[in-house]
């Protein structure tokens, strides 16, 4: 079985440096479009996946929802029904507007990511 890829093997990939991956993972503001989407290729080819369940937090009750748009009634209702749901068995929504960019969107995930370790259980 084939050693699951690395940053190193993403940047190797895309031709850039490991900071350029590192900042298009967890800073994609700073990272030009075409810098980004040139990562992004890489990590899809190579099926890389950040290491996320070595520094969960396993009793987080936080479940985290990115909408493309804010101020949308499907939205609203989606968001209430989710709210709804969760709430029975303890869990919190977090919900964030991407408006519609992905370099926000991905910004958000990481930030959601970052609050379910640091949220003590």
């Amino acid at each position: 079985m084939p050693a699951k890829p690395c940053l190193r093997n993403v940047a190797r990939q895309a031709n850039v440096s490991l900071g350029t991956v590192s900042n298009v993972l967890n800073r994609p503001t700073t990272v030009s479009e075409e810098t980004r989407q040139k990562d992004r290729e890489a990590i899809d080819i190579l099926g890389f996946m950040p290491n996320v369940n070595s520094n969960l937090n396993k009793s987080s009750k936080i479940v985290g929802l990115i909408l493309p748009m804010g101020n949308n009634p499907f939205y609203d209702e989606l968001t209430n029904g989710i709210e709804d749901a969760i709430n029975t068995h303890g869990f919190r929504l977090l919900i964030s507007d991407s408006r519609g960019d992905e370099a926000i969107e991905l910004q958000l995930l990481n930030s959601m990511v970052e609050a379910t370790f640091m949220q003590e259980g």
